[in-house]
């Protein structure tokens, strides 16, 4: 075969890397667009109804000890926020967002953003957690004087992240048309990583009767084994929701942060007593008028 002359094996060549960086421009592209085509694969129904819901911070001991609140706002046709906030009166708190939008076919809410912070009790941000469902990846940014660099890994598939959500992600569970939920949960402290958990509701009748309300428990997914063995490690998690009504949100028991004080928020005019069939926080004890309050106890949940 005749060797072509130089001139054309330039040409050749030119024309081969060009048509290879089209290629490559191409698919950059398209992988472009699939990251940005990227979202939650969650299921959220579209909220019947919007507004503040205040609520009391309490302790194990069912003292109160700071504030709550939870709203769920409404901005034009398609946006909604969902915004969460709790505050020990001693100090230390936790604030949190997240960003939907109505789907396109009108049915249910797609989640767009979640982000985190905290405050340690004694005064210490602990740093950002950002989820980002559309760019396909999630942040978690340490405190500016930690002197540790930003983490940033991509949310596995399926994406099921859901650390802010939890009560519009568990309404299913109390309308009774899911036995349970599986989603995972961002983990910044220490090594960053997803952890897959599991939400089941409890059934607290032995009649079958609907209750009216639901106590929705969930916990990391480690096995049968691993999870009776993490028992004793891993916190009590509970949220309780609304059976009757649409306004479902009740309360839930969590850490204020990652190895954080055990609190339960109770949204406001619910007895704690009454939760779980008096599983939740007691009823403080009373108190002779004029007695001061032991400082003691009623910030146990800072120990």
């Amino acid at each position: 075969m005749t060797p072509l002359p130089k001139i054309l094996q330039h040409a050749t060549h030119r024309k081969f890397l060009e048509r290879a960086a089209l290629v490559v421009g191409l698919a950059c592209a398209v992988m472009a667009s699939g990251a940005a085509a990227a979202e939650s694969t969650l299921r959220f129904s579209l909220p019947e109804n919007f507004g503040p819901v205040p609520a009391v911070t309490y302790d194990a001991a069912g003292l109160r000890i700071g504030t709550a609140a939870t709203s769920l706002e409404r901005s034009g046709l398609a946006e909604i926020r969902i915004t969460g906030s709790a505050t020990l009166d001693r100090g230390g708190s936790t604030k949190v967002h997240a960003d939907f939008r109505v789907r396109d076919d009108g049915n249910g809410i797609l989640l767009l953003r979640q982000q985190s912070q905290s405050i340690t009790v004694d005064g210490r941000p602990l740093g950002t957690l950002f989820i980002d469902h559309e760019a396909g990846f999630a942040t978690c940014t340490p405190p500016p004087d930690s002197g540790r660099e930003v983490q940033r890994l991509p949310i596995p598939e399926p994406d099921r992240a859901a650390n802010v959500p939890l009560y519009l992600l568990f309404e299913p569970l109390a309308a009774g048309t899911s036995e349970s939920v599986e989603f995972d949960l961002l983990i910044c402290r220490d090594d960053p990583r997803f952890m897959a958990f599991e939400a089941r509701a409890v059934s607290r009748t032995e009649d079958g009767a609907t209750p009216p309300h639901v106590e929705i428990r969930y916990a990391p997914r480690f096995g049968a084994v691993l999870n009776f063995l993490a028992r004793a490690v891993v916190p009590d998690l509970r949220f309780w929701l609304d059976t009757e009504h649409a306004d479902r949100y009740l309360a839930h028991r969590m850490p204020l942060y990652a190895k954080g004080p055990e609190i339960w928020v109770i949204r406001e005019g619910i007895d704690p007593g009454e939760l779980s069939g008096g599983k939740g926080p007691p009823d403080p004890p009373q108190r002779a008028k004029g007695e001061p309050l032991d400082e003691d106890r009623s910030h146990a949940a800072g120990g």
